[in-house]
């Protein structure tokens, strides 16, 4: 009976823990929850303090904490891991994702996550939610207006996703500088009134007792029935638009307290004629009438003022453009005909003028008469802009009485004027002016205009600034004299043409005289000519003479051609002097013009200089033209000295002919010279200095091309050259000149930032201008509200254009071609240190990133210098400031600065303080860990990590005092506003060891035996009792090249992420791998450097060994075992109650479940044989 009901029992038991197994299953699978669980939402506005604005009208862009309402219905039937998911509102900006803990009165629900791209809000419950009815609570999360999506109206409507869905509507301050604003345009030209305009309250706050005050100016009269009130829509840019008018009820107008017009107060109806509160904008419109004509502006000033509110004062100034009362003008002038166009502009304010007085009286000095038929009177209106507009012409006498004296008149209008009109007329010489320059001054009324008229006897242009003009090719230039413009009878005429200055000669048989009216003068038949003969004394300047045979009655044009010649000496441009003498021929009249031709550059300098970089390359091609003007040089040289270290690039050299065309421009050409044929080139070592020689004479232009390179310098920003043309020692040339600018040249950092969700993306461009620099460093110190992310270091070569742009390249070997230490020190700041081991010549771009641990708004910034040390040391600052937006949530951070205390104490006695334990700090992120600081207690056993900003950390023990075993205990750490300043002791279990206890002088080099065998590279045996680590064997004697001595170091690294270390290495020695990794591989340098890198995906402990072997082949082994982790660091909660019983290595419950039954039926199998057997 007893085993029947033992029987019995171990059967129910076994069918329960079946069915619990198989509800354990049923419970992984987690659900979205399609139920909105939004009741309500609360928006609450903050200033920049964090203060909640109470104003009913928001800044753009304000802080805005979102408060959500959310429940559960009881007999939900969720489970644990369900989820609810919503979208947030586009009109707020999200900078950052968030991620928190969903909690009711301080007891953990689940969690939530927000996606800063997709806006969308995750809720994750726990299996809290099974066991309580009434499950309800608040996500909060803190963001901004966003201002790109809030535009167009102050007014704006917000929807959330509530049942049925919440509107907020919202209105926002306008971007306005001033509440006020004031404006005045007068009523067009020679305006009779002025509309004014003012605008108030156009920063829509909430005003009591709203008053404008606004006295008129002296010369305006206030037109009180023009006045209106009107709506004023402002949108977010502070434009406006007028809308409708108010009633007059809602606004009362009076004078102001000094009698004055105008005070406006608003009101409202409905509190009888009572002072109202306002709190939108309004425009007011009125006209003035302008009482004073004589004042030309006028200044009106307007103030708002309320109760609430401080006087704010808006002021316009509007000038009233009135035209001329009487202004004389001279239209224009014909030097052919001796001919001036008049013009009177008589009443152009528009004033009233009697009949009487309207009268005009003109007169001209000079020997000028009126020319019959030109006299003309026309009425004028005007735009708004005071542009004229003549009308139909007035009729005389009928309008008008015109009584005309020689030069001079009288214009009587017949009856009274109040428009404005324009008197046109001409008058001419009675006689040939035959001055350079004559003054004509006419008058009326008293209002004079001067006219200058000039002979046109004798005129000569010089038209070398036409293409045509000059030909550069066989070095001319045209010229072009005209005589007797005004066509009078000239006898006796002989026209002399000298060059003042030399450099310019007659071309032969050139010259050619062409009448006006058509056909060509005979040389002998019709004139003269004869080439001046230089003589000291009676024709210093060489020229040419024609002597006419026959009167001139009508204008001649002479035109003709000289060659010029500009020898390296000269200064001054070819100038070019015609005379003319007629009449008497021992009294003639003279008359003398004189032109100047100025060359081009190239001329004057006889060549031209240019260069072109080529930043691939690092290359300059200069380019010289010498003896442009083609002079006959013999022992021709070109000297050239290369400057900052340019080095010439051999081959490059090369001399070509120039041809110079008719337009100046030059292009090579086809002859072939030969080095030490034609001439020769070197480089003179003493001073860097090119020097061509030609071997032979020339009188050809040539072109030289040659390149230079900078490799191997610090390179300047501008580079210049001066090269001369020779012959022997004497210049043929000016200092041909040409500077070539270095992109980027002289920079040697030059960094930016961009905020990328909670991070910042550092970029630092490196030597862009390519320098050669040694032992280059970037020395970068962020400033201590942002954490540098290690494991996104990238540093990158270029690839450089020839224009000097870069792109980035290959990335280049971290402990290779750099390394790079960050550094924290014990008060958590942090710089980090990039050193180039090996010169460098090029660019280079870091890339990185940081977590932003800073607050909303907060300034972010990076200091970076760079460092080299050179023949000249370089040392180049450069700064960048981010301000930063930062969203954040329930349970998540605000900026506070935390401190963590660690004490390292023996388990057994914790009185105990253990030094040279190392303990390291991560920060937990949605990615990879972030590694905070390192630090190793000292005597008194203690480490302080300081300034820990607000979230959540893990604390890990790297190295474990000596003769301890190392503590592998993820410890959580948060910091926040409540608890910011933390302590944790870290206790250490003494390493027990067995085995034989060594002598008390060990002999260095043994082979390390544990117990009676010896077997290298101990590892330890899981169990109560730890095995004892290697000990050396005492009495035994060293044997050179034996089993390496092995020693066992711990590390951990993140999962994916490579772990870097460093083994001693005495002078001499050599290093190589051990035992590689199983599951990652490693290498390691002559210096002891190595590096682990772990297989992708892989988590879990993994084991090499790094060898070092001395120059007396003793062998030294050291074992490394790499613990690694899953990420994020730290996912292990808070100690405080174990939830869930260790796994034994299975995934699945499934295998537990099968057995579990399989036993329930054997058991009932057995139970039910036995009842069979008895019966």
């Amino acid at each position: 009976m007893k085993n029947k009901i033992m029987m019995l029992v171990f059967s129910v038991l076994l069918i329960v823990q079946s069915f619990n197994g198989l509800g354990i299953s049923r419970n992984v699978n987690a659900a979205n929850i399609t139920d909105n669980l939004i009741t309500g939402v609360k928006l609450t506005v903050k200033d920049g303090q964090g203060n909640s604005v109470t104003d009913v009208v928001y800044e753009q862009g304000a802080s805005v904490q979102l408060d959500f309402d959310w429940k559960l219905k009881n007999q939900h039937g969720y489970q644990d891991k369900d989820t609810f998911t919503f979208s947030l509102p586009d009109k707020f900006v999200l900078f950052n994702d968030i991620d928190g803990p969903l909690q009711i009165n301080g007891a953990d629900v689940g969690t939530f996550k927000v996606n800063r791209l997709t806006r969308e809000v995750v809720m994750t419950f726990n299996d809290f939610i099974k066991s309580f009815d009434n499950v309800s609570g608040v996500l909060t999360i803190n963001t901004k207006f966003d201002k790109t999506k809030i535009t167009g109206s102050t007014e704006q409507k917000i929807i959330f996703p509530i049942n049925g869905g919440q509107e907020v509507n919202l209105q926002f301050k306008p971007e306005i500088g001033s509440t006020i604003d004031k404006a005045g345009t007068p009523s067009g030209y020679n305006a009779k009134s002025i509309a004014w305009s003012i605008d108030v309250n156009k920063k829509l706050e909430k005003v009591n007792n709203a008053v404008v005050l606004d006295p008129i100016p002296t010369g305006l009269a206030f037109n009180s029935v023009s006045l209106a009130v009107y709506e004023l829509k402002v949108n977010l840019d502070g434009t406006t638009v007028k809308g409708l008018p108010i009633d007059p009820s809602n606004y009362k107008v009076e004078k102001t307290d000094d009698s004055k017009d105008f005070k406006l107060s608003f009101l409202d109806p409905s509190n009888h004629g009572n002072t109202s509160v306002i709190s939108a904008a309004y425009q007011i419109e009125y006209t003035t009438t302008i009482t004073d004509v004589d004042i030309k502006s006028f200044k009106n000033e307007a103030t708002f003022k309320g109760s609430n509110i401080p006087e704010a004062k808006a002021s316009a100034t509007v000038g009233i453009n009135y035209g001329t009362p009487l202004a004389k003008e001279s239209t224009g002038y014909n030097s052919e005909t001796q001919t001036i166009n008049w013009a009177i502009k008589y009443n152009y304010n528009e004033k009233p003028i009697a009949q009487a007085a309207a009268l005009l009286n003109d007169t001209i000095n000079g020997d000028q008469e009126l020319v019959a038929g030109s006299f003309h009177v026309y009425p004028v209106t005007f735009d708004t802009s005071g542009n004229e507009t003549k009308g139909t012409e007035l009729n005389e006498p009928a309008d008008y009485g015109f009584t005309p004296s020689g030069g001079n008149f009288d214009l009587q209008f017949k009856s009274a004027i109040t428009s404005a009109y324009r008197i046109e007329y001409q008058t001419k010489a009675k006689t040939r002016v035959t001055g350079n320059e004559v003054t004509i001054t006419n008058t009326v009324n008293g209002v004079s205009k001067e006219q200058k008229i000039k002979q046109v006897i004798i005129n000569k242009d010089n038209i070398n600034q036409n293409s045509t003009a000059v030909n550069y090719k066989d070095k001319t230039v045209d010229w072009k004299v005209e005589i007797n413009g005004d066509k009078y009878q000239m006898s006796n005429v002989i026209f002399k043409d000298t060059f003042e200055n030399g450099g310019l000669a007659y071309i032969p048989n050139s010259l050619k005289i062409v009448k006006s009216s058509g056909g060509v003068l005979g040389l002998n038949t019709d004139y003269i000519f004869t080439p001046i003969t230089v003589d000291p004394i009676t024709n210093p300047k060489p020229g040419f003479e024609v002597k006419f045979n026959a009167d001139v009655n009508e204008k001649y044009i002479i035109t003709y051609q000289t060659s010029f010649d500009w020898p390296s000496t000269r200064t001054d441009n070819f100038k070019n002097k015609g005379e003319l003498k007629w009449g008497d021929v021992l009294a003639p009249e003279v008359k003398s013009v004189e032109a100047t031709f100025t060359p081009n550059d190239s001329t004057k300098n006889n060549g031209f200089k240019s260069a072109t970089y080529n930043a691939t390359k690092k290359e300059i091609t200069w380019t010289i033209g010498v003896n442009y003007n083609r002079e006959s040089i013999t022992n021709a040289k070109v000297i050239d000295p290369l400057l900052d270290g340019q080095k010439l690039v051999p081959g490059s050299f090369n001399l070509e002919e120039m041809i110079v065309p008719k337009d100046g421009k030059p292009s090579v050409g086809s002859a072939v010279y030969n080095n030490n044929v034609d001439y020769t080139y070197d480089v003179t070592p003493a001073d860097n200095t090119l020097v061509v020689n030609f071997l032979k004479p020339i009188d050809t232009a040539f072109y030289i091309t040659f390149k230079t390179t900078l490799e191997g310098e610090l390179i300047d920003r501008n580079i210049p050259n001066t090269a001369t043309l020779f012959s022997n020692t004497t210049p043929k040339s000016k200092e041909l000149k040409a500077t070539v600018t270095i992109p980027k040249a002289g920079e040697y950092v030059f960094k930016g930032g961009t905020q990328n969700g909670d991070k910042i993306d550092w970029k630092i461009f490196i030597n862009r201008g390519q320098s050669v620099v040694q032992n280059a460093k970037v020395i970068d110190e962020p400033s201590d509200n942002q954490l540098l992310i290690e494991t996104s270091f990238h540093l990158y070569a270029t690839t450089v254009a020839g224009n000097g742009d870069i792109t980035k390249a290959a990335e280049l070997v971290k402990g290779t071609d750099y390394k790079l230490e960050i550094k924290t020190d014990n008060n958590g700041v942090q710089t980090f240190e990039l050193s180039y081991l090996k010169d460098i010549s090029s660019a280079s771009i870091l890339e990185y990133q940081s977590l932003i641990v800073a607050n909303d708004k907060d300034k972010v910034s990076n200091k970076v210098k760079f460092s080299g040390s050179n023949v000249q040391s370089v040392i180049s600052p450069t700064a960048t400031e981010i301000i930063v937006g930062v969203s954040s949530g329930s349970g998540t951070g605000s900026g506070v600065r935390g401190e963590l205390t660690v004490t390292k104490v023996d388990e057994a006695n914790v009185a105990t303080l253990l030094k040279d334990a190392t303990f390291t700090l991560y920060r937990k992120t949605n990615a990879a860990p972030i590694l905070i600081n390192t630090l190793t207690t000292s005597d008194n056993g203690v480490v302080i990590f300081k300034k820990l900003l607000s979230g959540d950390y893990i604390l890990k023990e790297t190295v474990a005092p000596n003769g301890y075993e190392l503590d592998p205990t993820e410890y959580p750490v948060k910091v926040d506003s409540t608890n910011n300043i933390l302590s944790l002791t870290v206790k250490n279990k003494k390493i027990v060891t067995t085995g034989p206890t060594p002598g008390p002088t060990p002999t260095p080099g043994p082979t390390s035996t544990p117990g009676p065998t010896p077997t290298p590279g101990p590892t330890s045996t899981p169990g109560p009792t730890p095995t004892p680590g290697p000990t050396p064997t005492p009495g035994s004697t060293p044997t050179p090249g034996s089993t390496p001595k092995p020693i066992e170091k711990v590390e951990i690294t993140p999962k994916d992420t490579p772990k870097e270390g460093t083994v001693k290495v005495p002078t001499g020695s050599k290093t190589e791998v051990g035992k590689k990794p199983e599951n990652g591989k490693v290498t390691v340098d002559k210096d002891g450097n190595w590096k682990y890198t772990p297989k992708k995906g892989f988590t879990g402990k993994d084991t090499f060994s790094i060898t070092v072997t001395d120059k007396d082949g003793n062998k030294e082994e050291t074992f490394y075992d790499i613990n690694v982790d899953d990420v994020p660091l730290g996912g292990i909660d808070i100690p405080g109650g174990v939830k869930n019983l260790p796994k034994t290595g299975e995934e699945s419950n499934l295998p537990l479940q099968l057995v579990g039954l399989g036993l329930v039926v054997t058991a009932a199998i057995l139970f039910g044989k036995r009842r069979s057997s008895r019966k």
